[in-house]
């Protein structure tokens, strides 16, 4: 096969392939095609609606990469049924290619443009033309190990891979299935046309460079999500990454077209790039307009970074101005501005959903007071004390609420002594306006400033 003018051979070797047919003896046929040009092929063996229903969850469970669907999955003598073509879209993220003995032009037409199959073989084709149009569809898609050499995406992890290590085994929490190679599936989908790939990984740089990703206090680590600098094939500007829960990731696309994308003004700001999402990880892409060279030296740095080496106070204070002014960010905190209801504590409560009342609940529980070995005495224990008094020591006057931000911490704003693109937008939304500000400063405070 030719690409990019070369004959590179592509290899099918372990690719996860779905195969849907009504017909055994077919179905049996096209698993063991797959099975020798090397895949891994999952084959349900219901009827009648039950297959299609078994055929989506079958998909989820192996994440499957692709699938070979036919056509006409419920009734083969109805010139109605076009369930296989119906199915496509509830497959997704596998690309689909529909096989079917029964297809004709209109019908490769409707699985192209109607409902975005990849492909459409015809039965009597032969192997030979499934063989070609699966390798065709994993060349598109650059679907990165399995690519040939010339269309892979060659991906550098700068800390050996232990950020994404860190990064599935929090998605493997709940016992879903996450493969080991989703991650590279990911990241050659957002960067399909690359040739290389290097992702440096946001974490807090007062870290050992021998400390575990495990031990690390920055707050985009303490999710299922990470945030990485991005280099492309030899492009001076990187970009910014975020990688994380296929939901997570969803909410800050929302979020990002909702609030950011024309609701921040200004030659400064962040501009999605791209997003795409598998069956447990999702990935968005973000480049920061205004911004010439963020891997020069005096490109955005995280503020975290740019805190700690930056000893002036004013020039600190430069960038999260520019943050708070009313043309960037500050404009959500004068736009629709109403009263807050509720606490500040039902508030965050409420967005964490039901958290913090928990919280308190097992806190009542504690001894009134509790002993400090470095103080060498008894005082009143605060977890007891807060869930005593929670609802009357977050009493605020008139609290208002605002758009805000929602996770302002130092390693979700990029800054240049001047300005600031803030990353990460899926908690953006109505909330206590004060909240980015306090959160910042609390960030600042317990964290980047490591007070001794």
């Amino acid at each position: 096969m030719t690409i990019n003018g070369e004959h590179s051979p592509i290899t099918l070797a372990g690719l996860r392939v779905l195969v849907v047919d009504n017909d055994a003896e077919l179905r049996q046929q096209t698993v063991a095609l797959l099975e020798k040009w090397g895949c891994q092929a999952f084959a349900p063996t219901d009827t009648g609606q039950a297959l299609f229903d078994a055929a989506i969850t079958t998909a989820a469970a192996h994440c499957c990469q692709l699938a070979v669907v036919d056509m006409r999955l419920l009734d083969d003598t109805s010139t109605q049924d076009i369930s296989g073509l119906e199915l496509v879209p509830e497959l997704r993220p596998a690309f689909t290619i529909i096989n079917s003995a029964f297809g004709h032009v209109r019908h490769a037409a409707d699985a192209f443009h109607e409902y975005g199959a990849a492909d459409f073989v015809a039965k009597e084709d032969g192997p030979e033309v499934l063989e070609r149009a699966l390798k065709r569809v994993v060349a598109k898609h650059a679907i990165a190990r399995y690519t040939s050499d010339a269309r892979r995406t060659d991906i550098e992890w700068s800390d050996g891979g232990q950020s994404l290590t860190s990064l599935r085994q929090s998605l493997m929490e709940d016992k879903r299935y996450v493969p080991e190679d989703e991650a590279n599936d990911l990241i050659g989908r957002l960067f399909v046309d690359a040739q290389r790939v290097v992702l440096v990984p946001i974490v807090d740089e007062q870290l050992p460079s021998d400390a575990p990703l495990a031990s690390t206090t920055s707050p985009n680590l303490r999710r299922e999500t990470r945030i990485f600098l991005t280099q492309v094939d030899h492009q001076p500007v990187r970009l910014v990454l975020k990688l994380g829960k296929h939901q997570k990731i969803e909410r800050e696309v929302e979020n990002y077209r909702r609030y950011v994308e024309h609701g921040l003004g200004g030659l400064f700001r962040p501009e999605m790039r791209g997003h795409k999402y598998l069956w447990n990880m999702g990935g968005v892409i973000y480049g920061l307009v205004g911004n010439a060279d963020v891997s020069n030296s005096d490109g955005p740095h995280s503020f975290s970074q740019f805190y700690r080496t930056e000893h002036d106070p004013s020039i600190i204070l430069q960038p999260l101005q520019h943050f708070f002014h009313r043309q960037h960010w500050g404009r959500w905190y004068q736009t629709g501005v109403q009263p807050l209801d509720g606490s500040i504590f039902q508030a965050y409560d409420a967005m964490l959903h039901g958290k913090l009342s928990l919280s308190m609940q097992k806190w009542h529980a504690l001894d009134r007071d509790a002993y400090f070995p470095a103080l060498r005495q008894a005082l009143t224990n605060p977890l007891r004390w807060l869930s005593d008094h929670h609802h009357t020591a977050n009493l605020v006057a008139n609290p208002r609420k605002a758009i805000t931000h929602g996770d302002l911490h130092g390693d979700n704003l990029f800054v240049t002594p001047l300005h600031a693109w803030p990353i990460d937008f899926e908690r953006t939304g109505e909330g206590p306006i004060l909240r980015d500000f306090v959160e910042l400063i609390q960030d600042i405070l317990t964290r980047i400033a490591q007070f001794e």
